[in-house]
């Protein structure tokens, strides 16, 4: 179990990374690396600190109305959101020690380091090279429709765009990843407090 987890919460960085070398060459993927700006300017480094924590707050605070409004649409139309995805159901199966703390190690640190490096340089990048427009709003759609949730694609949506400011005005990628992991932290927070409930 604790394998097909990994190898699951894996996938995406994984296959990721491998499509961006595909795409943009490895000479480019290089380049790519060295501008990922994880190094911030002096007298950077505490506001984009602060800028990560607020920014992930804030995002969750926007993005949580959205999916509440989203799953209420869905009824209202005759659907059905989806079934808890298959974090919240392995979380709720099997409340073990060792799966939580694999599950907050792939949540927490994981996918943000992957997908700030994925969406928020890899994809908006090819799509300028592509000189396709409105790239970090068709980077953001990506992102909100990888997750294979329909109930949460704009709440999705805010947070990718959100991050993306943010990567764009620290020209770091350290404010977005800390800020993806706050925004994941209060929804991990939210599955606990589910979980216990029922």
């Amino acid at each position: 179990m604790l394998g097909r987890l990994w190898i699951n919460g894996l996938a995406l960085p994984v296959g990721g990374t491998g499509a961006a070398l595909l795409v943009l060459g490895w000479g480019r993927w290089r380049e790519l690396v060295v501008r990922l700006g994880f190094p911030l300017r002096r007298g950077d480094s505490v506001r984009a600190t602060l800028a990560g924590i607020y920014g992930g707050v804030g995002a969750f605070s926007v993005a949580l109305p959205l999916v509440l409004a989203s799953v209420w649409v869905l009824r209202w139309f005759g659907l059905k959101p989806p079934p808890p995805n298959w974090l919240v159901m392995l979380l709720r199966d099997h409340p073990r020690l060792d799966v939580w703390i694999s599950v907050s190690v792939l949540v927490l640190v994981v996918a943000p380091v992957a997908e700030e490096i994925l969406f928020r340089v890899v994809l908006v990048e090819a799509f300028q090279a592509a000189e396709l427009p409105a790239a970090a709003a068709l980077s953001a759609l990506v992102f909100g429709v990888i997750h294979r949730r329909p109930d949460q694609l704009l709440g999705l949506c805010v947070l990718a765009l959100w991050l993306y400011r943010l990567r764009v005005r620290y020209d770091s990628l350290r404010p977005a990843i800390l800020a993806h992991a706050v925004f994941n932290v209060l929804a991990l927070a939210g599955v606990l407090r589910q979980l216990t409930q029922t």
